[in-house]
């Protein structure tokens, strides 16, 4: 090792190497001289030996900053790292921090000698390296028009530092007003999650319109929610957090449709000539303007997170009879392409009694009288059953003259009113008594029926026989 040394010394005294080499060479005999001064006392205490090995450990964390800066021209060294704990703990020496041990003249000249970035005191060295990566931070954004430095690079890192200072990580002391102006002047993304997002979405619609020409996602596709938003941020509305600059910029270069009212225009005009084709608007399930229909439905009922439709918008939409409850409508429909098909099957629109098909034929009659506190049938609704001649109520009444006259011409017959049980002029007679009664879901008798079913002695309350087959009074 002393070889080693001499050999040091004599480099030094002839001059060879660079000044940075010189002064290594330098420092390192200094420490072997005091190391051998130390040593060479055979009386040394015990604390006199520990102070050696401290030395020792701090010469050799010196000698590896020397190292460092040698290789890489500067004294940034990543974290979590030895060096960055030792680098840290130098500055909380010269500052003092109770606990730490504080340095040696010795110690605190060598670290001079090397330009050790104390950033302490005034902070002017801190701050001067804090101006240093801002200004190459500029400089990569008039470069890539973006701050989205390589992921783990120094500036990558220094962005990071700063979102941690702004947010009050522990640890890092915070920035200063001047510092968060600077970087907002350059809509620094101090939420660089949210921002990445962001990016990703635009880069995913630019790759649609790229493939389809257009803006137009599918509905409630995430890519369809998310210029929602991004409509929402413009106009300041849903409490959004709005855009930078830069975003606004990046949307306007593919023509992003900031204003939807000529979207609807031309959605309207497509569901008013699919009318005019069709005669009705019941439209396909996997088709666009189906979906445009629920999206105008939801904004009249003031669902969270639709802007509302205008009023002129309202108006266009009732001219054409737009069907806004979706859910009443398709069941409508439903029922009604039922009836179609059992007019086909049977050849008449008389519906066994109490099923599901006559009661819904009951509803609509009210439906169109205006009775019952029913919502009342849309022209186009009232248009398809007068297609298929149904029997609003001049039919009803025919039906129940005729049977009626069955009846009357059955007392002729057979002296009596009991007609055979579970017989079309049984359960006939069981609807009448019904209707007299105000039983729920009959439509009451006139005063001209009732009149008519007193003249042959109608049992309104029937006896039961055997087998609990219901009778006649005179029975």
């Amino acid at each position: 090792m002393r070889c080693s040394h001499l050999l040091s010394l004599i480099l030094l005294q002839l001059g060879l190497g660079t000044a940075f080499q010189q002064r290594r060479i330098a420092n390192s005999v200094a420490f072997t001289r005091t190391d051998e001064r130390v040593l060479q006392r055979p009386s040394t205490c015990l604390w006199q030996a520990n102070r050696v090995d401290r030395q020792t450990a701090w010469n050799d964390k010196y000698q590896e900053l020397v190292d460092f800066y040698e290789k890489n021209g500067h004294f940034t060294v990543k974290k979590p790292s030895s060096l960055y704990t030792w680098i840290a703990t130098q500055r909380r020496k010269r500052r003092g921090t109770e606990g730490c041990i504080p340095h040696t003249d010795e110690q605190t000249r060598l670290l001079d000698e090397i330009e050790f970035p104390w950033g302490i005191g005034t902070g002017t060295d801190r701050q001067t390296a804090w101006n240093a990566k801002y200004q190459e931070l500029v400089e990569f954004k008039k470069k890539h028009g973006h701050l989205r430095a390589e992921c783990r690079s120094s500036l990558y890192d220094w962005q990071e530092v700063q979102r941690r200072k702004r947010s009050g990580t522990k640890r890092y002391s915070p920035l200063t007003d001047d510092q968060v102006r600077l970087l907002d002047e350059i809509d620094f993304p101090w939420d660089t999650r949210r921002q990445t997002t962001w990016n990703d979405k635009y880069q995913e619609l630019v790759e649609f319109k790229k493939n389809h020409g257009h803006l137009r996602a599918e509905y409630k596709s995430s890519l369809y929610v998310w210029q929602e938003v991004q409509r929402r941020k413009r106009s300041g509305t849903g409490g959004c957090i709005p855009h930078t600059d830069e975003q606004i910029r990046l949307l306007d270069d593919i023509d992003f449709q900031w204003d939807m009212l000529d979207q609807w225009n031309d959605k309207y005009q497509e569901l008013v000539e699919f009318k005019k084709k069709h005669g009705h608007l019941r439209v396909g399930r996997k088709s666009s303007i189906y979906d445009w229909q629920e999206v105008q439905r939801r904004k009249r009922n003031g669902m969270d997170g639709y802007s509302p439709l205008t009023d002129d918008q309202v108006r266009l939409l009732d001219e054409i009879d737009f069907p806004w409850d979706a859910r009443r409508q398709t069941l409508w429909n439903d029922k009604y392409q039922e009836l179609v098909e059992f007019k086909k099957k049977h050849g008449h629109l008389r519906a066994e009694y109490r099923s599901s098909l006559y009661v819904w034929q009951e509803v609509q009659r009210r439906k169109r009288s205006g009775t019952g506190g029913y919502i009342p049938l849309t022209d186009e609704q009232i248009r398809l059953l007068d297609d298929i001649d149904f029997p609003w109520g001049t039919e009803r009444k025919t039906a129940w003259n005729n049977k009626y006259q069955e009846l009357v011409e059955f007392k002729k017959n057979h002296g009596h009113l009991r007609a055979e049980y579970r017989s079309s002029l049984f359960l006939w007679q069981e609807v009448q008594r019904r209707k007299r009664n105000g039983t729920k879901g009959y439509s009451p008798l006139t005063d001209e029926q009732i009149r008519l079913l007193d003249d042959i002695d109608f049992p309104w309350t029937p006896t039961r026989g055997r087998g609990g087959v219901l009778h006649d009074k005179e029975a």
